[in-house]
């Protein structure tokens, strides 16, 4: 999923240019200001949940305990 999450994250940073209003050139872009800094806080959450689940599966792998650090 951590690999996968910057791809996720442009593909929803891309998406606003495929909404459109068919019956004007006029874009709102006051709404997709608002998604796109609810999606990049979205994305600054999931990245820290993710950092905390892999930073807890390396100290168990580095907890080995024949090795000694000197």
């Amino acid at each position: 999923m951590a690999r996968f999450l910057p791809v996720l994250g442009t593909f929803l940073m891309i998406l606003p240019m495929l909404w459109g209003e068919d019956d004007s050139d006029i874009r709102n872009t006051a709404s997709d200001g608002i998604y796109l800094l609810i999606i990049w806080i979205g994305l600054i959450g999931v990245a820290a949940l993710l950092s905390r689940g892999l930073r807890a599966q390396g100290d168990e792998g580095a907890r080995d305990p024949g090795r000694e650090d000197r």
